[in-house]
């Protein structure tokens, strides 16, 4: 998947859990998107910050995840530094 769709869908999830609280499949309905996607973007976010984990829910033998934007939503989420062509040599 190319990189700006990524980014494009990561500003979409912190758009909708900076306004409420979702669970994955709530969130995988709303952007019209598979489960394991959005459990991808979502984990990602959280490692970076701008999403939390708001409630957990026992339902049906297993536990739903309610996922919201943290206050510092407004800017975009810091995934990787970035490396120059370099300096990705010299790791090698």
């Amino acid at each position: 998947m190319p990189a700006c769709r990524r980014w494009v869908r990561a500003s979409w999830l912190l758009l909708i859990l900076g306004r409420q609280s979702a669970t994955i499949s709530q969130l995988a309905a709303m952007l019209d998107s598979g489960k394991g996607t959005v459990a991808y973007h979502l984990r990602v976010l959280r490692d970076a910050g701008p999403v939390r984990v708001a409630e957990l829910r026992q339902v049906r033998g297993g536990t739903e995840v309610h996922c919201r934007g943290t206050a510092d939503t407004g800017q975009p989420p810091r995934l990787a530094e970035r490396r120059s062509p370099t300096d990705r040599h010299q790791a090698r």
